[in-house]
Order: structure tokens, then C-alpha cells, then sequence
């Protein structure tokens, strides 16, 4: 997927989020990836618990080659199977909970004191296409090519 960023950087934007007093952070994980397993998923399950985000959103990775032609560069042997795919799922979804995040939908984790989380608790959170969200629904234009 060539998206690694490396651990200081990732941790230093993390500081000055802190410092300058945004709302909140939200980490976007891909698990199934190749060669990935549940041993080198758990060091960046590691590694994120430490940075503690508000929010974070597990996704599994769609191997679709078909669709997606740059994927037929991928190795397809190097993918896990289904089984440690779920593994990994798993485990990631105990660390969250086991780690004061709260469970919302099924690959999405927000702080037990985080705006989404209360929602959640509360019965007034919402979906949209963009994702969960504390928010009513509002009316929306969008014009472009790629608007939504």
C-alpha cells in the first residue's frame, strides 16, 4: 500500500494536535494487508494505544484486483487467510475495548469520554455517508467530478 509513515512523525503531529487544542484525533487502520499477522498488527496496535486517538476506524483491506488494477502488483500469496485475518480483527477490537474504547458499529472505536462515544450511549448518534457522526442530518450539494 506504500502508505508506512513513520512512528516519530506520526507521534509528533499527535503532540502539537494536543498542543493546539483540536477537537480530537482520529486514526484510519487497515488490517489483511500482506504479510501482515496478528504479531505485527499487535505492534501497531501497540504503538497506537500509546497515542492514544479519540477515534479510531479498523478497516478491513479488500483484495480486489479485478477492480483495482494497481492491487495486481500485490503478492497474493503474502495475504493472510480469512482466519487470521479474523484473528487480527479480534484481537484489535479487545485491545480497543480493554483500553477505554468503546465498540461503535462494528470497526469503529471512540473514547469513553469522546463526543461519538456519548452519542453512542445516549442513542443519538447518526450515519452518513461520510461515516458516524454526533450530527443531525443537513441538506448537502455538491458539484464536481468527484463531489459527494
Amino acid at each position: 500500500m506504500a502508505r508506512v509513515e513513520p512512528y516519530a512523525h506520526v507521534a509528533g503531529l499527535m503532540e502539537a494536535i494536543r498542543r493546539e487544542g483540536y477537537l480530537g484525533a482520529n486514526f484510519d487502520l487497515i488490517y489483511g494487508l500482506p504479510h501482515q499477522n496478528r504479531r505485527r498488527f499487535a505492534r501497531t496496535l501497540e504503538r497506537v494505544l500509546a497515542l492514544r486517538p479519540d477515534r479510531v476506524a479498523l478497516y478491513n483491506f479488500a483484495y480486489l484486483p479485478q477492480a483495482f488494477p494497481h492491487q495486481r502488483r500485490m503478492d497474493a500469496e503474502a495475504l493472510p487467510d480469512p482466519e487470521e485475518k479474523l484473528a487480527i480483527f479480534l484481537a484489535a477490537r479487545e485491545a480497543f475495548t480493554a483500553n477505554g474504547y468503546v465498540a461503535i458499529g462494528l470497526d469503529h472505536f471512540a473514547l469513553e469520554d469522546d463526543d461519538l462515544a456519548v452519542a453512542f450511549r445516549e442513542g443519538t448518534m447518526r450515519r452518513n455517508f461520510m461515516g458516524y457522526t454526533t450530527q443531525a442530518g443537513t441538506d448537502l450539494l455538491a458539484f464536481g467530478v468527484s463531489a459527494i
